[in-house]
């Protein structure tokens, strides 16, 4: 098998033999091309263009990671590698006990399928040299161009040179959609679950219709290539046959066109297949890559990647070596992927570089027709637009904003991309793509199991007028209400009912937006809230007339409706609050709630019906059925809210603080992001740098920022009060509140530690002695936040001669509710001012002290663990990854469990996890990836994303603003700037001064960036406090 790519030499007077571009790479039809032709051809013809200089600057980049990776390599000792070895040895068994070769998959893949369609509907277009595109870029060429050496992705220009005869076709994806769709007609007949790869390929696991049928894979595989044609009325496709996906894909390109490859389902054939293939063949395995892997390691087959699994641990990431051992091992995937909801729908389109703004409007309008169509088809609504660009020198940019409702309408989407779009002008650009992302869970069909209360409430088939005529809550009506997979049968006094599977959900919205859906002007109409749906009056559960009588029971108690009378009065109370008060509206509303059910617990209608007629005597788990429909509807519910409806009355206060309650509520929402804010530390009076607060865990309308500063309320402060925040961890918070001025100009203040999101404040007594405010650490039980410890350094003594340094702290504890003195003993000096804010997690204190030469070295971390031993005075120094150069950028951050340390040496980016179970022999600093992100030379790193530890956040000072880094994909999203920096940017919020000056006051070498995390879990019930 041809490699696709012959090595490259430096011969300087046939430059084209080392420019080796996409355009130069085989593809099947290829084989008899004069490369070295096609190389001059390409070369001569992009020399000195923008494309050019960006291959030779990608190439340059493709030689500093070769070139590094070669150092690593040579730093290796042969203990190193006997050591990499027996973790190969170990991942080879492990690995070959997951090998399945029971499964048969076969992949099918069109034939030039765009050119071929072309010709289908044109016949006079067989046998000549044929293009779908144009003179800017090719989307396809048929098997006759490819002789010429003409290819996908290559510019039209290009490919006239090489082929003069060239018929250029311009692209019709409807006709080439329609075709597809036909194709994808026959794949069903064999695989209803078939994986569609695009609109020309597919993956199908036709394991039982072997069985089914007696067939083997190869008999199918000739029968579904002989439906295809037929269907599609002379189209052709090529397969291949093998035990998993992977396998399945390579061997479909072997007999291509118009053929396929069975490779058999024995570990012996796989074995001697694979060792031989190039590794440029497998999928995932691009040109960087191959070149790294062949240069530097000099592994040129998958067979070689089982011979240096050694290197290969020692120098990628477990994830990337684990795949590569896969590969050599010949494993893949043999399971049919579960269905996953869309995250996003795009629409992108490439054209000749223009900074014609009128064009690129027009361009721009054509697009977000596009998208607004591909939605509209889908039945899905969004409120997260990103707009991507990719320049005439090739650089990829990206801007996103989050609208104010969701959309699907093109007038939208083309309004604010227009806006995203003027901010980047003027510039050159040949690409041109939109992203919506963020659903309307209500409007995804592909997760059926999202609803509101008003599904769960009111029987399938009511209308919304029914709801609003206070129809009623009947148990048979909340059908396919408990369970998972198996029908529930209940008996409540013979009045039969089932239940399946619990429809959600509670949502506390003020309204529901559907896409393009006309709203009434606010003063011409009543509103109701959709959140008040729990306020609703409900007619009694109706028994059998044949059944003796029995009470019947309400889930929820009678009680009228709240309703805004003329859109801003309260018909309960005649408070009057304006539609744009959203979250005091919630409040209102949720006061009333807990209030009237207040009332019905003590009413008489509690006390005269007996117990045993007014419970469901079925129970599920040792509760009763209405516990269980309770907990699934109120677990759904954001935490936010579910702290109000503690107030409701004991009975839901005891459900609520149940561990069963936490083990819904963690199991629903255990994929679920929460809301999470970049602190500067307490030198700042507006200390929020970043706020991110769109999730679904605790829906807040505002960054956690705004809870903090609108706290004064809840503690009974006078209005005057300056509120600086100090340090958080696991969702609470510590903030120190200045007041008044004493005698001596010193300022009175108190300090507290809670949750502002909950409001709920624990009041921290003064310390013995003036000292320096420093962290606050927690522990957990269970995943219930169960203590917590606020520290203060009261001073640090450096070494006499010993090589031990003292540190001596305050500590304040939420068990015992005093404050003790302790007495830490570190070898490196300890000389904390409060100038920046540690780290804290899993009740570790980290301090970042400088190192002992100030101007080369990035210092070290000393760690404390205040929930460790008692008798445990000795403090953990932990060197920084040590690289010197004075354009390097570095942060200290968390992520999940993990220390982060990010470092920028442009275009390199690298990110260390501090090991937490590392020997006193062994490296502190494991590197968990290496990544190139070639889009600002002047860029810091800020955080890690706490919940995805392939979201960087990046502070670029081209552009002035925030930069969300997603290594995984290699996107780039600058943020756009608020009009001030107290308005919302949809889920982020922005101090966008505060963090440019915080930035360039940090810009020395041996500066190291740390802001403060303050993260609300996925689970919070109460702020733990002292006893008395």
């Amino acid at each position: 098998m041809d490699e696709g790519e012959s090595s490259s030499t430096n011969n300087p007077s046939r430059p084209w033999e080392s420019y080796n571009t996409v355009f130069t790479n085989a593809k099947a039809g290829m084989e008899g091309v004069d490369k070295e032709k096609v190389q001059r051809i390409v070369y001569e013809m992009s020399k000195g263009s923008k494309y050019f200089q960006n291959e030779e600057r990608k190439e340059a980049l493709m030689k500093q990671k070769i070139e590094h990776m070669r150092d690593r390599c040579a730093k290796l000792s042969s203990s190193d590698l006997s050591n990499y070895q027996k973790v190969v040895d170990r991942r080879i068994l492990e690995l070959e006990a997951t090998r399945d070769l029971s499964r048969v998959w076969l992949h099918v893949d069109m034939d030039a399928f765009y050119a071929a369609v072309e010709t289908l509907s044109n016949p006079s277009l067989k046998g000549k040299p044929m293009a779908v595109g144009g003179l800017s870029m090719i989307s396809t060429a048929n098997y006759e161009a490819r002789k010429f050496g003409v290819r996908a992705a290559m510019p039209g220009f290009i490919a006239r040179k090489l082929c003069p005869d060239l018929i250029f076709v311009p692209v019709d994806f409807p006709k080439y959609t329609h075709y597809s769709d036909l194709t994808r007609n026959v794949f069903k007949n064999y695989d209803p679950n078939f994986i569609a790869g695009s609109l020309d390929e597919a993956y199908l696991d036709i394991t039982e219709v072997c069985r089914e049928r007696g067939l083997s894979g190869g008999e199918i595989a000739e029968e579904l290539r002989s439906s295809v044609h037929s269907e599609t009325g002379g189209l052709t496709c090529s397969a291949g046959v093998a035990a998993n996906r992977l396998l399945a894909k390579v061997c479909s390109d072997i007999n291509k066109p118009n053929g396929q490859f069975v490779l058999q389902n024995d570990r012996s054939t796989v074995m001697t297949f694979i060792s031989s293939l190039p590794i440029r063949k497998i999928g995932g395995i691009g040109k960087v890559t191959e070149h790294i892997l062949k240069d530097a390691l000099e592994i040129k087959t998958c067979g070689d990647m089982v011979l240096k699994g050694s290197l290969l641990y020692a120098l990628f990431t477990q994830s990337s070596a684990d795949f590569f051992l896969s590969v050599g091992l010949g494993l893949g995937k043999t399971d049919t992927p579960e269905v996953r909801s869309r995250k996003s729908i795009s629409s992108e389109r490439t054209f000749a570089a223009t900074g014609d703004e009128k064009l690129l409007y027009s361009k721009l309008a054509e697009i977000a027709e596009m998208l607004s169509h591909d939605m509209q088809k889908e039945g899905l609504a969004a409120r997260t637009l990103t707009l991507k660009l990719k320049t005439a020198s090739f650089e990829i940019r990206s801007r996103a904003v989050s609208l104010q409702r969701y959309t699907c309408s093109s007038e939208d989407i083309l309004k604010h991309a227009t806006k995203l779009l003027k901010a980047e002008l003027p510039v050159s650009i040949r690409l041109i793509g939109l992203r919506m992302s963020q659903f309307n869970e209500e409007a995804r069909h592909s997760d059926p199991s999202q609803g509101t209360i008003t599904k769960f409430i009111v029987q399938k088939g009511s209308s919304r007028k029914n709801l609003d005529d206070n129809d009623s809550f009947d148990l048979d009506a909340s059908k396919n209400c408990l369970g998972n997979d198996e029908m529930l049968s209940l008996s409540y006094a013979s009045h039969e009912t089932s239940y399946d599977q619990l429809k959600d959900v509670v949502e506390y919205e003020e309204q529901s937006v559907t896409p393009n859906q006309e709203c009434k002007k606010k003063e011409e109409r009543i509103q109701v809230l959709e959140g008040d749906a729990l306020l609703r009056k409900h007619k009694d559960c109706k028994a059998d007339s044949s059944a003796e009588k029995t009470e019947a029971v309400s889930v929820l108690p009678q009680m009228e409706p709240l309703v805004w009378v003329d859109g801003y009065r309260c018909n309960l109370c005649g408070i009057e609050l304006p539609p744009s008060f959203v979250e005091e509206r919630q409040e209102h509303s949720d006061f009333h709630l807990a209030q009237r059910l207040q009332n019905e617990e003590s009413g008489p209608s509690s006390s005269n019906t007996p117990t045993s007629k007014r419970r469901i005597s079925m129970e599920i788990g040792g509760r009763t059925v209405l516990e269980v429909i309770l907990v699934e509807i109120i677990a759904r519910l954001p935490l936010r809210t579910i702290a109000r409806l503690k107030l409701v009355c004991k009975q839901w206060k005891s459900l609520i603080e149940s561990s069963y309650f936490r083990c819904v509520f963690v199991s629903l929402h255990k994929n679920s992001s929460s809301s999470w804010s970049l602190m500067f530390g307490a030198e700042y009076p507006h200390p929020e740098a970043i706020g991110f607060h769109g999730c679904q865990t605790w829906d807040l309308q505002k960054p956690l920022g705004s809870y903090i500063m609108s706290s004064q309320r809840y503690l009974n402060l006078p209005t005057s009060s300056n509120y600086f925040y100090v340090a958080s961890s696991n969702g609470l918070v510590w903030i120190n509140v200045f007041f008044t001025r004493t005698d001596n100009m010193a300022y009175n203040y108190k300090s507290f530690v809670g949750n502002p999101v909950l409001e709920q404040w624990v009041e921290i007594p003064p310390p013995p002695q003036q000292c320096i405010p420093t962290g606050l650490v927690t522990r957990v039980e269970n995943g219930i936040v169960s203590g917590f410890k606020v520290v203060r350094t009261s001073r640090t003594e450096r070494s006499r001669g010993m090589g031990v340094h003292e540190w001596r702290v305050y500590v304040y504890s939420s068990e015992t509710g005093l404050w003790t003195t302790k007495r830490l003993l570190s070898s490196h000096p300890v000389n904390y001012n409060g100038s920046y804010p540690p780290l804290s997690l899993n009740g570790m204190l980290y301090l970042r002290e400088r190192g002992s030469d100030a101007t080369t070295e990035p210092g070290v971390l000393v760690g404390y663990d205040f929930y460790g031993p008692e008798d445990d005075d000795q403090c953990l120094v932990i060197p920084l990854p040590l690289l010197y150069s004075k354009n390097v950028r570095r942060c200290l951050t968390t992520s999940g469990e993990d220390v982060i340390y990010i470092e920028i040496l442009y275009p390199i980016l690298k990110v260390w996890k501090l090991d937490n179970n590392y020997s006193k022999r062994g490296e502190r600093w494991k590197l968990s990836r290496e990544e190139s992100i070639e889009f600002d030379a002047h860029c810091f790193p800020l955080a890690m994303n706490p919940f995805d530890t392939n979201i960087v956040y990046l502070w670029s000072q081209h552009h002035g603003s925030l930069v969300t880094c997603d290594l995984l994909r290699q996107e780039f999203i600058v943020h756009q700037e608020s009009e001030t920096w107290r308005n919302s940017e949809g889920c982020y919020r922005i101090n966008t001064s505060g963090t440019k000056g915080y930035v360039e006051g940090n810009t020395n070498a041996t500066t190291v960036i740390m802001l403060s995390q303050y993260v609300l879990p996925r689970w919070m019930d109460s702020v733990p406090r002292p006893p008395n």
